[in-house]
């Protein structure tokens, strides 16, 4: 389950430290009972908020083989009917970014689906961390992820 988000867009909100970061990521509802996955080339941001109390572990960032463990939980799983991936309606900014997340074309006119757009992706990058790092099915986790980071 997604059930929260943070997210802070530096564009729109303006720098904060990573101490501002810690403490929201720190005010999730089930902090210190979820994993807090961090793209591997911020490896600079995750030691310093590991100082200040989150936890960090690297994360699978292969982006194709990510967004195929994304669309595979997303798909109905024909003994129960239901997916096994649910995003909630809270997580504004995942929602949004599913909605725009797409392929560039190729020179026949057809997604190139060995290539992203990489536009306002930020929570949709931290699904595919969590659907490709974690090998725990329908366990939940929180999502957090602050542009500008990296």
């Amino acid at each position: 389950y997604f059930y929260w988000e943070y997210f802070h867009d530096a564009n729109e909100e303006g720098s904060r430290l990573l101490k501002s970061h810690a403490a929201a990521i720190r005010s999730s509802p089930d902090f210190g009972n979820e994993t807090t996955f961090y793209d591997p080339s911020g490896l600079q941001e995750a030691l310093e908020l590991q100082a200040l109390g989150v936890s960090c572990t690297p994360a699978d960032n292969d982006v194709l083989l990510g967004i195929g463990d994304v669309r595979q939980l997303l798909q109905r799983d024909p003994r129960t009917g239901r997916p096994k991936m649910y995003i909630l309606d809270n997580c504004e900014e995942l929602i949004s970014e599913f909605e725009t997340y797409s392929h560039p074309m190729n020179s026949e006119g057809f997604p190139d689906r060995d290539a992203i757009i990489k536009s306002r992706d930020h929570s949709i990058d931290c699904a595919r961390y969590i659907a490709r790092s974690s090998r725990v099915q329908y366990a939940s986790y929180s999502m957090r992820r602050a542009v500008g980071l990296n």
